[in-house]
């Protein structure tokens, strides 16, 4: 018996006010910048030593990085959406 899996998707649309729409680009903003350091660090370990930066590790680093004074400002956003962008960087690599 072969197992069949549906997958449903939903459209929506916001309209975001003022306020709302500069929160968003923060949050956005912040989230591309975490995967571009997340991806280049793992590109970077890889040349160097033929290994992969593991999640963990990077969440930890992720941590660090959120308390330095160049990225201050990633604060500003909740991080689970930085969390979350280390869970899509790391889903890529593994599919």
């Amino acid at each position: 018996m072969s197992h069949v899996t549906i997958h449903k998707a939903y459209k929506y649309r916001i309209y975001p006010n003022k306020l709302q729409g500069q929160a968003l680009s923060q949050a956005f903003g912040c989230v591309r910048y975490v995967y571009n350091w997340a991806l280049e660090k793992k590109q970077s370990a890889y040349k160097e030593n033929g290994e992969s930066i593991p999640i963990s590790q990077l969440s930890k680093e992720l941590t660090f990085l959120r308390h330095q004074k160049d990225t201050i400002w990633l604060n500003g956003v909740s991080r689970i959406p930085l969390t979350e962008a280390l869970r899509n960087l790391n889903r890529a690599y593994t599919i």
